[in-house]
């Protein structure tokens, strides 16, 4: 049987966080909060970037 689960909280990568403030998406504030870590260290712990790459392949 397949998980189910609720949806993911917050942002996952800094690169994302960025782009929704930048582009000023009115989820980006609530998203922000929901990120888990203290007020403002939020932002430091996530990776600057996550995504899947294929094997072999420089990264930009």
């Amino acid at each position: 049987m397949a998980k189910r689960g609720g949806q993911k909280k917050g942002f996952v990568s800094r690169k994302q966080w960025r782009w929704a403030f930048a582009t000023k998406q009115p989820w980006a504030r609530r998203k922000a909060r929901e990120t888990p870590g203290p007020r403002k260290v939020r932002y430091r712990r996530l990776p600057v970037r996550k995504g899947t790459r294929k094997a072999g392949r420089p990264r930009r």
